[in-house]
């Protein structure tokens, strides 16, 4: 009787063990690419299988594995999903999904929406629109890539301001012009002239009144949201650009006459002229030392130059979300005395010190040192004005 009983015993510790052997423990955590942050509510499902856990506050999860099945996959809503095989401990690091986060908008003070589930008009403007077209005014790079938004300069100068409109004016009295948010802050359209267009993320543009819904009284002409850049990556990521270009007067189509059909005309025109000693003698003179000025040519700078260099270190540790950049800028205008130089520094920097204390700092400055031409009335002291009117010649006498 005893050794029966010892043998019931001995074949219930091998079936509980073989039940053992056949499924695995595994224990992981799983972390954001972009912060380092742990995910939470991420699935964690047994592939083929729809057992599965999702993760805790912490990003960890625990779940037994049959040994049949040895791969996991990870999901969670705006990351690419992970298959990995199952081991006792795991980390995983997912992605962000960039088809996914095309469409996220923001729409608050710094939160931010899937765009279908959004009642209104809003266009979003990504990075890669805007390097695409290398300006020294972000607003200048929105031109044309939201329809409906009209982009205004008051002058050719380098440092000229930005006017914009959301669907033509909208008030004869009061303010025409939308609510301008920086990474959750109000500010003016002069950010246009300080902001460097490597440091933008995406500028997000909300153009109708459920906009008021959100900032209130202030976004009655619409709002443009403007994201700067954050670290990503778990590696410290180095990027140095530089771009080089040159200006040209737009829509340069005067053709003055030169010296010789100036002063024939004069002759027609007044054909006393043509018995006058003195207009003769000028007439000789100029013809014979070939005075003839294309002022307009002379005065303005067909090629004047631009090159701006941009540099820049991102990345993501355990704790720490930073993104560092540095910029210079130097742009010529095509009239004389006319130009920007630009020297800006940006710091987006987050940090946890704690498992409940997250701190951070977004830090903008910018120097700007401008010539402006020395006169845009219209009189002889703006060159254009002067360029279009003065003589082909420089004779002693007025003709």
């Amino acid at each position: 009787m005893v050794k029966k009983l010892i043998y019931v015993l001995l074949f219930f510790l091998v079936s509980i063990s073989m039940v053992v052997a056949q499924t695995m423990k595994v224990r992981g955590v799983v972390t954001s690419e972009d912060d380092g942050e742990p995910v939470i509510g991420a699935s964690v499902i047994i592939k083929g299988t729809t057992t599965g856990v999702v993760t805790d506050f912490n990003g960890v999860f625990e779940i037994d594995v049959p040994s049949s099945k040895k791969t996991l996959v990870i999901s969670f809503m705006g990351m690419e999903p992970v298959e990995i095989a199952a081991q006792p401990n795991l980390k995983v690091v997912m992605k962000p999904d960039s088809k996914l986060l095309d469409e996220v908008v923001v729409v608050g003070y710094g939160t931010a929406k899937k765009a279908g589930s959004i009642v209104g008009s809003v266009a979003l403007v990504t990075n890669e629109k805007i390097a695409n077209r290398p300006s020294a005014n972000v607003a200048d790079a929105l031109q044309g890539q939201v329809s409906g938004l009209q982009v205004f300069t008051s002058s050719g100068e380098p440092s000229a301001g930005v006017s914009m409109r959301l669907r033509g004016v909208n008030s004869i009295n009061a303010s025409n012009t939308p609510l301008f948010i920086l990474d959750g802050s109000p500010v003016s359209s002069d950010v246009f002239n300080t902001l460097n267009s490597s440091d933008v993320e995406s500028i997000s543009v909300l153009k109708d009144a459920s906009s008021t819904a959100i900032y209130g009284s202030r976004a009655a002409n619409g709002v443009v949201y403007i994201t700067t850049k954050r670290g990503r990556g778990s590696k410290p990521t180095v990027t140095l650009k530089g771009q080089y270009g040159f200006s040209q007067l737009a829509q340069n189509k005067l053709s003055p006459m030169n010296a010789e059909q100036y002063l024939n005309f004069q002759e027609i025109i007044d054909p006393s002229l043509k018995n006058n000693a003195t207009f003769q003698a000028d007439k000789e003179y100029t013809l014979k030392h070939g005075i003839d000025t294309d002022w307009l040519d002379y005065v303005a700078n067909n090629n004047a130059p631009t090159y701006q260099i941009d540099l820049s270190i991102s990345g993501v540790t355990n704790t720490t979300n930073y993104y560092i950049s540095a910029s210079h800028l130097d742009q010529d205008g095509v009239m004389p005395r006319s130009g920007t130089k630009r020297e800006s520094f940006r710091t987006n920097i987050d940090t946890k010190l704690n498992e409940w204390l997250k701190v951070g700092a977004n830090v903008g400055l910018s120097y700007q040192d401008y010539q402006n031409t020395a006169s845009t009335t219209n009189s002889w002291y703006n060159p254009v004005n002067f360029a279009k009117w003065a003589r082909r010649i420089c004779l002693p006498t007025k003709l």
